[in-house]
């Protein structure tokens, strides 16, 4: 089952405080809501929230990208004017780069997201 805290941020738009805006509780195997204080928006009925097909898919679709952008990050030094590479090491590190960007590209479903393998890193 997709995690609740996910569908109500969908159902928000936003993610809230859930410490003083929504509490979520888990008991004999199930999550409710113990706490709502948003004011932009009712306490969700559960016909309200999005399906957990959809939730699956929201969260797999950030924390591929949360992954992504770590990588990007982690390999920014390989655009800077300074670096020592190549020219052709630096066009296979550009095509790197390009593939993490484009990862999300055209994955509609939680199972695509999850067949995902990241691009291999070119050699230093």
């Amino acid at each position: 089952m997709a995690n609740l805290c996910t569908k109500i941020e969908i159902y928000l738009g936003r993610t809230p405080d859930f410490q003083n805006e929504v509490q979520v509780f888990f008991d004999n195997g199930k999550y409710s809501i113990n706490l709502w204080n948003c004011k932009d928006k009712p306490e969700p009925k559960e016909s309200d929230l999005c399906s957990d097909e959809e939730a699956d898919y929201y969260d797999g679709m950030r924390f591929l990208r949360e992954k992504r952008d770590d990588i990007l990050d982690k390999t920014e030094w390989t655009v800077n004017n300074d670096n020592a590479l190549t020219e052709d090491k630096k066009k296979e590190w550009i095509i790197y780069r390009k593939k993490l960007r484009d990862i999300t590209t055209d994955l509609k479903t939680s199972e695509d997201v999850e067949k995902v393998t990241m691009p291999t890193e070119p050699e230093k």
